[in-house]
């Protein structure tokens, strides 16, 4: 037997270029912006954006623009600032001033956090769009800046939980060690967050160290941020559940310290960095795979290296699947083809969006890091409670799949049934001995994956049936490795042996095991208490149990005149019988079933012996 078994099959790869249309368009640097909805960026005609770093923006699902912000004002997809929606307290040199999150079980609400610059008192706050408004171009509603913490550092990040039925929204305290995070679910926003107070206290005496981003992993399980001005960044693990970190891996530099992205399957780590006194600017590449943290911390490998004026600055995930890096200073966006490849092989190439004559300064667009959760085509796993059982078991399966699948199709062959198209299928019963492949391909809108175990089911025989002895109220079992007794069908608590003596009358069976943990039950014996059986070389009955006849065999020659079955109540009945030389034949159908006491005179002596009759 093999208990906990886990499976999982698939590499992350096959990247499609059909992911979230909600982030297909970006707004951000000085009146720059892409659309991605042909899968390629392309420059938009239209930008009135002007920030120097931090920005946000959101489309509906089908791709169109809703609304995108600096942090201080909102525009809506016309172009236009909302009436309601000027006078935010983010700021455009506030490295992720703007942040929006559609409110779970809503396509028209939409909060807007935003985070002030240098970890000043007007802090992190919140604003709700209603879409609906100002004729469906949206505007902001009375809910505005609503304070939730003041003296921040610039970070803001978001991520959807895995079960999607709400939204993680962190940011980061200037001065402490301290993570905040806010649960946003369909119900509205938690006020109190959830803290955790680990890693590198930044600190608040240069306000520099309130620069850097902070990201989450699409799949909600990491999350990275920079500390500019103390040299550093950290990498921790996120338990979506409850909102906390843990496992920091830390690393450190000559260098400051700013933007970061993680690839799409959250394997790699990528970073910014530069030197203030050679005005050299580096992008990094860690692999989150390498082991410990010491292991993460020596797989850096630089990936591109650029200088004052040609400054490599934010790094975001795009919905193809690709990195884009912001070329602050010029009229483009590099691009790391291939992030999940390890160091050249990503494929980085510089220069290569053009921004339609519109210029690109430090920051890019913040989105929640679970709209690019589905750019993965699903990997089928799944665990079961053991993959070898005994005949006529039955096997639930746990689907662990990632990336999201959202239909399922199981094949059991030699299974019971042999198919389903439920997540969770069970039981699945298998009724003969045998080794059985299983299959379980998952699809999502991004494609497919299939894991075929051959062989992976095995099914063992059940073994021979065992034989009960009954000698008066004693009652002994052919051998095996261990023993059960039952009495009219309920396990007798202690009855564990090979041997039982009976105290009561009735049915006894007993399951017996052998040594593969495969189990068979042996026929009923009756026992009636108190009757002492004539040895068995004086008569034996055949069948017993019986139904409608059946035979004694006498030891010797006898003259016998009745046959009297006596039930456990006391009532007797004289059966019909016919002799022939040793052996009676006892005519038992117009009997009720039970357990009977069998006495039989003849030659001066009377023969018991216990009979049970079954319908």
């Amino acid at each position: 037997m093999k208990p906990g078994v886990f499976l999982l099959a698939g590499l992350l790869c096959g990247l499609s270029v059909f992911a979230q249309k909600e982030t297909d368009n970006w707004y951000f640097g000085s009146f720059a912006g892409v659309n991605f909805s042909t899968g390629t960026p392309v420059a938009v005609p239209v930008s009135n954006i002007f920030t120097t770093e931090g920005s946000a923006s959101i489309s509906d699902t089908s791709g169109n623009l809703l609304f995108y912000s600096d942090g201080v004002t909102v525009y809506n997809s016309a172009h236009q600032v909302m009436p309601n929606g000027t006078g935010l307290t983010g700021d455009p040199s506030s490295t992720q001033s703007a942040l929006f999150v559609r409110k779970p079980g809503s396509y028209d609400l939409y909060y807007l956090f935003t985070i002030t610059a240098d970890g000043g008192p007007d802090g992190l706050r919140y604003s709700i769009i209603d879409r609906t408004l100002q004729g469906g171009l949206g505007d902001v509603t009375a809910t505005k800046n609503v304070l939730l913490l003041q003296h921040m550092t610039e970070k803001l990040c978001a991520v959807t939980t895995s079960d999607d039925s709400s939204v993680w929204i962190m940011a980061h305290g200037f001065g402490s060690n301290s993570f905040y995070a806010y649960k946003l679910t369909a119900a509205g926003l938690s006020t109190v967050p959830v803290i955790s107070n680990i890693g590198t206290v930044h600190d608040s005496t240069q306000i520099q160290n309130a620069y850097g981003y902070m990201k989450f992993s699409p799949d909600g399980e990491k999350l990275a941020l920079a500390i500019a001005y103390q040299d550093k960044a950290e990498i921790f693990n996120f338990n979506d559940l409850d909102g906390t970190l843990n496992t920091p891996v830390t690393l450190s530099f000559q260098e400051h310290t700013y933007g970061l992205e993680f690839s799409p399957g959250a394997t790699k780590l990528y970073l910014t960095r530069y030197n203030n006194l050679s005005q050299t600017f580096y992008l990094d590449q860690y692999d989150l795979l390498a082991g410990n943290a010491a292991a993460i911390a020596a797989s850096q490998q630089v990936i591109a290296q650029a200088w004052s004026g040609d400054e490599l600055r934010a790094l975001q995930l795009a919905n193809d699947g690709k990195i884009y890096v912001a070329r602050s200073g010029t009229g483009f966006l590099d691009i790391i083809n291939a992030p999940e490849e390890p160091g050249a092989l990503c494929n980085f190439l510089p220069l290569s969006v053009p921004l339609n004559g519109n210029m690109c300064m430090l920051g890019l667009p913040n989105f929640n890091a679970a709209l690019f959760r589905e750019i993965l085509p699903p990997v089928s796993a799944f665990s079961i409670p053991d993959s070898t059982v005994c005949v006529n078991s039955c096997i639930s399966f746990t689907d662990l799949s990632l990336n999201n699948p959202s239909s399922w199709s199981w094949s059991f062959p030699g299974g019971v049934p042999s198919s389903s198209t439920l997540q969770n299928p069970g039981p699945i019963c298998y009724n003969s001995p045998g080794v059985y492949n299983v299959t379980l391909i998952t699809s999502n809108a991004k494609g497919a994956d299939t894991l075929q175990l051959n062989s992976f089911v095995t099914v063992l025989p059940a073994p021979p049936a065992p034989a009960i002895t009954v000698s008066g109220s004693s009652l002994t079992s052919t051998t095996g490795t261990s023993y059960q007794w039952y009495l009219n069908n309920t396990p007798l608590t202690g009855a564990t042996g090979q041997s039982y003596s009976a105290s009561q009358s009735g049915s006894y069976t007993v399951e017996v095991w052998d040594s593969n943990g495969c189990s068979s039950m042996s026929a009923p014996a009756s026992v009636v208490v108190g009757i002492s059986d004539v040895p068995a070389a004086s008569c034996t009955v055949f069948p017993n149990p019986a139904a409608d006849v059946c035979t004694v065999t006498l030891a010797e020659p006898a003259d016998i005149s009745a046959v009297r079955l006596t039930d456990l109540n006391g009532r007797s009945v004289t059966l019909s019988f016919s002799q022939s030389g040793k052996k009676l034949y006892l005519d038992l159908r117009n009997l009720p079933a039970g357990i009977y006491r069998l006495s039989i005179p003849g030659n001066g002596a009377v023969r018991q012996a216990s009979l049970s009759i079954v319908r």
